[in-house]
């Protein structure tokens, strides 16, 4: 099974106002975690929170709502804020062959999670889930 190369990328922007984008603040290497469980043991280890995440790919952005204290529009101000964010990739195979990939950024909330499917395929193509 060889998969497809990875283009969609996550950036998450913490509580001491710091930005990490996956590839460059935390790479992907052999026989060692990947880059998004680095960053949760950076969140750990250092008492943060993941504030906001957005998926991305060259010029493309997919965001999630952010938990942060400072939105740009009032609705975002007033809305429920997420709790944690995740992010992972799923692959759908056929008769052995992967004929999709998709990474998948997650905003939990109290009772439910947002889910944003972004095609490895075509960047461009979306889809959200409320779960």
């Amino acid at each position: 099974m060889t998969l497809p190369e990875i283009k969609v990328r996550w950036r998450v922007s913490l509580s001491n106002g710091e930005t990490h984008t996956e590839d460059v603040s935390f790479k992907w290497l052999p026989k060692e975690p990947s880059p998004w469980i680095k960053l949760q043991e950076y969140v750990r280890i250092n008492s943060l929170k993941i504030t906001s995440l957005c998926l991305f790919y060259k010029d493309i952005i997919h965001n999630l709502p952010s938990s942060g204290n400072n939105p740009k529009f009032i609705t975002f101000l007033t809305s429920q804020k997420p709790t944690q964010y995740l992010v992972c990739r799923k692959i759908r195979m056929e008769m052995g062959d992967v004929t999709d990939l998709f990474t998948v950024a997650i905003a939990k909330y109290k009772e439910n999670e947002i889910q944003l499917w972004v095609s490895e395929k075509n960047p461009k193509n979306s889809w959200i889930l409320f779960i």
